[in-house]
């Protein structure tokens, strides 16, 4: 479900083109880099505490209890400001699948737009987790991903693109296996559409 959806793809499809799925990533999914960010930042948490603790019960210095207070303040700070952008990215993140491409659009600070053609994704495959949700990765050619790219700024002018992922997913997604097949599925009728028109 797009909790955000509102004709969002609207400028992006063409002309006959046919939407085959479209999603978002789930945001109740922790991935294992986030996972080793909190623990990172709880033991720093936990180290502030310490710190705080020791320095009103065993010396009474105002200097380590407020050393103590500012390693913990900000370990919090830097727990909480990841998870509120991981929010916000998952929230403006989304992904469609076409009979003729796959995309992928955030709504950030600017627009980022992805637009693959279907023959151009060499392998694809997927990790999913036993709830059902997954990812699914795909991997063009570097040149094809260069010109998939299109950033935009919020007024609708071009933006220079200043980084690019030699991998696309669907992150966390729900029902990934669904996702998979229709995406196999898709493929192979792409490539059999376009052998039909060439031997035409």
């Amino acid at each position: 479900m797009l909790e955000n959806y509102d004709n969002v793809f609207d400028d992006i499809l063409l002309t006959f083109e046919e939407i085959l799925w479209k999603g978002q990533p789930r945001r109740d999914i922790l991935t294992s880099r986030d996972l080793l960010y909190l623990c990172f930042w709880m033991m720093w948490f936990a180290l502030g505490v310490y710190i705080g603790y020791t320095g009103y019960f065993d010396y009474n210095n105002a200097y380590i209890i407020a050393a103590g207070a500012v390693v913990a303040l900000l370990s919090l700070a830097m727990i909480f400001g990841r998870m509120n952008r991981k929010d916000y990215k998952d929230k403006n993140t989304y992904y469609l699948i076409t009979n003729q491409r796959v995309i992928i659009l955030m709504q950030l600070r600017y627009k980022r737009i992805l637009e693959i053609e279907l023959d151009k994704i060499k392998v694809y495959r997927k990790a999913v987790r036993r709830s059902g949700a997954g990812t699914i990765y795909l991997n063009i050619d570097l040149q094809d991903l260069i010109d998939a790219y299109h950033d935009y700024n919020l007024d609708g002018t071009d933006r220079p693109v200043k980084k690019i992922f030699s991998s696309t997913i669907f992150k966390n997604i729900p029902e990934a296996d669904s996702v998979f097949v229709t995406l196999e599925q898709a493929i192979r009728d792409y490539k059999k559409e376009e052998a039909e028109y060439g031997n035409v």
